[in-house]
């Protein structure tokens, strides 16, 4: 049996281990790192819903530390549509937290909808956390996008531009994110205060 198939029960852990090839590694037109992602290949649809799903970065030995660290500031962001009416958690959350869960319909419309949650790690409306740069200090933003054909996130900056690497550098203030894409910007914060990022997609 494959290892990726052996389900891991609640409570243990499990460490998974293997070798990065150059071929999956970031290239001299790449940024330093690559973005990609874990999620669980049990049941991928429930445990996605779940929030079982995160970051994975390959990147160049040079930009490590002796600790494995990253050297330079970074961010990992997720932009996702829970669908918590297909989580593990929903009959148990619905005991918890509802008055009468007994009479909870599931299929009831509003029911659904209050439960299909937009978020930037796994945070919904203004409850992100702050992430803290410092002026002109080089940070790298490492964008993921995992949902379905209608998770399609414009990821807006307020008051900062951010260059993405190709075979040439592009600076821009927004940046499109396709379902299951990944993508790396760099920014060095020009403009001090509290500012905003979000997707400007309407409903989002």
């Amino acid at each position: 049996k494959d290892v990726k198939d052996i389900p891991i029960p609640p409570g243990q852990s499990f460490t998974y281990s293997w070798k990065v090839t150059t071929e999956d590694g970031p290239t001299q037109a790449d940024p330093r790192c690559l973005t990609r992602f874990y999620y669980s290949s049990i049941d991928p649809v429930r445990d996605m819903a779940s929030g079982l799903i995160g970051p994975l970065l390959i990147c160049f030995k040079k930009s490590m530390d002796q600790r494995g660290n990253q050297v330079d500031n970074t961010r990992l962001v997720l932009f996702s549509v829970f669908d918590e009416n297909r989580s593990w958690y929903l009959e148990e959350n619905i005991r918890r937290f509802c008055t009468d869960a007994d009479y909870v319909d599931t299929q009831d419309p509003q029911f659904y909808a209050s439960n299909v949650m937009h978020t930037i790690n796994g945070y919904v409306s203004d409850t992100l956390p702050g992430l803290v740069m410092a002026q002109q200090q080089r940070v790298r933003w490492h964008l993921l996008n995992m949902g379905s054909t209608e998770d399609i996130h414009s990821v807006h900056f307020h008051g900062q531009l951010f260059s993405v690497r190709t075979s040439q550098e592009y600076r821009m203030g927004v940046y499109n994110l396709y379902p299951g894409v990944f993508g790396t910007v760099e920014m060095w914060p020009s403009h001090a205060g509290i500012w905003r990022v979000e997707c400007k997609v309407g409903e989002h």
